[in-house]
């Protein structure tokens, strides 16, 4: 390994025994070279860390702490990295073998954006492959995104095992919010693309892998409040932004409902402008408690057959 590497990759690490050795070997076979591999194993209780052992390679430094929380753990990688530029990954996604080439012809072709990113899809099932689809960026645009909020409000476009951010521009930020457990990674993309211009080049060089996660679920559903109230001053002066926002609001309410905790999710959905939802979203959230999950079921079902449709947009 060159003495500076350019990238940083960093990887929080929590029982992810099935999955570590190919993300690290996916990051091991990249086209482009120059990098680190910090890999914080977040208290693991599995076999995860012997692993990464098992794995001899002078690339990777591998860091044992008590378990925090992803966003206790990337920080931790962040604030060890030696490159001038982080690239994270979560340990049970897989960069295609042009990710990190793709993202250093980006970094020197656009040298002052704040945040880089590429194009991936999403695993669903064992077989389904999910593209993502961003709103305005055609497919193979590569350039500084003209309008990053309005075009987030399809598909996410950043996301932690695509991203790339300048060391810099994250000592300008707190890292991740450690008080968060959901919503920590959106609140950091946020801060960022509110000061900072984003660059990405839209093709598919990850693969992310979808958890099965429930949109009632409640702990993390209560949590995401917390990012909510985020950003209330540069919403008055940001309409793109007070829409993504309020796209994030009706997710949250949508989650709050379905949990049967009406008053909060009413609470929720006050706040939002009522020109930023559609009539579709409206009567979505209309629907009783029991049609709403039958819904959110049914999409879950089709999603692992490859057939995909958006629930509220």
């Amino acid at each position: 390994m060159e003495n500076t590497p350019f990238f940083s990759v960093v990887i929080a690490l929590y029982n992810k025994e099935a999955f570590i050795e190919n993300t690290l070997k996916s990051v091991l076979n990249q086209n482009y070279s120059n990098f680190e591999i910090i890999v914080v194993n977040d208290g693991s209780t599995d076999k995860s860390e012997s692993i990464v052992k098992r794995i001899k390679d002078p690339k990777i430094r591998l860091f044992n702490i008590e378990n925090h929380g992803a966003a206790f753990a990337r920080n931790y990688g962040i604030k060890k990295a030696v490159a001038n530029y982080v690239a994270l990954l979560d340990a049970d996604d897989l960069w295609h073998i042009n990710h990190l080439e793709t993202l250093f012809h980006l970094v020197n072709e656009f040298p002052n954006a704040g945040m880089y990113s590429t194009g991936y899809n999403i695993k669903l099932g064992s077989k389904h492959f999910k593209e993502t689809k961003l709103k305005g960026i055609p497919d193979d645009y590569r350039g500084i995104i003209k309008n990053y909020f309005e075009s987030n409000l399809f598909n996410s476009i950043v996301n932690s095992s695509v991203v790339v951010i300048p060391k810099h521009v994250l000592d300008e930020t707190e890292l991740f919010d450690v008080n968060m457990k959901s919503g920590q990674d959106t609140y950091l993309w946020t801060q960022i693309a509110i000061k900072h211009k984003v660059a990405i080049y839209n093709i598919t060089t990850a693969t992310v892998l979808r958890n099965d996660n429930s949109l009632s679920n409640s702990v993390h559903t209560k949590d995401r409040i917390l990012f909510l109230d985020k950003f209330i001053e540069q919403e008055k002066t940001n309409e793109h932004l007070k829409k993504f926002m309020d796209m994030n609001r009706y997710s949250v309410a949508l989650n709050f409902k379905m949990n049967n905790e009406a008053s909060t999710s009413k609470s929720i959905f006050s706040n939002i402008d009522n020109n930023n939802i559609s009539l579709k979203q409206k009567l979505i959230y209309g629907l009783p408690v029991s049609l709403l999950r039958m819904a959110f079921n049914i999409k879950k079902f089709l999603d692992k057959k490859g057939l995909f449709f958006h629930l509220y947009r």
